[in-house]
């Protein structure tokens, strides 16, 4: 029997990416194929991070903010700080 990811997992494992490679710029499709989430997951997840300030983005390009937004972020449940 298959486990069912859980609401927010995407989320978390995208978070866990950027962490593990502080100062690093991703794009939008390695992000995708390395949480091996569907563009639409990944897309909708990038823009709340993006929304909530814990990375930004420049063009097509994606890099964190800070750990210290991350924090907020997680203890605000997720919604917009």
């Amino acid at each position: 029997m298959k486990r069912r990811a859980k609401k927010g997992d995407a989320l978390l494992e995208l978070l866990k990416v950027f962490l593990e490679n502080p100062g690093l710029s991703f794009s939008r499709k390695v992000l995708q194929k390395r949480i091996r989430k569907t563009v639409r997951t990944t897309n909708y997840n990038l823009n709340r991070l993006v929304k909530s300030g814990i990375i930004r983005r420049e063009g097509s390009i994606l890099y964190t903010v800070s750990e210290r937004y991350y924090l907020k972020f997680v203890h605000n449940g997720g919604k917009r700080i």
